[in-house]
């Protein structure tokens, strides 16, 4: 858990010196979506390796409104 949370804070700062250098660049929160403690508890499978695909669904759900744009039928 602890290399997890380390390389996670890694990649985190270095996302958002690039969104803040770059205006074509924008860091999206899914890890936060899915990790944070508002999420359900049922957030992983049974393996607590893999994102539930409800879990998914709703992270990009949250991406194409704040992109304003609508997910596809089908």
């Amino acid at each position: 858990m602890a290399a997890t949370t380390y390389s996670k804070s890694v990649l985190r700062a270095a996302a958002g010196d690039l969104a803040e250098t770059y205006e074509t660049v924008d860091y999206f929160p899914a890890y936060e979506i899915v990790t944070t403690w508002a999420a359900p508890k049922a957030t992983f499978t049974a393996d607590r390796c893999s994102v539930r695909p409800e879990m998914v669904a709703r992270a990009m759900e949250v991406f194409l409104s704040a992109h304003g744009l609508r997910a596809s039928e089908g």
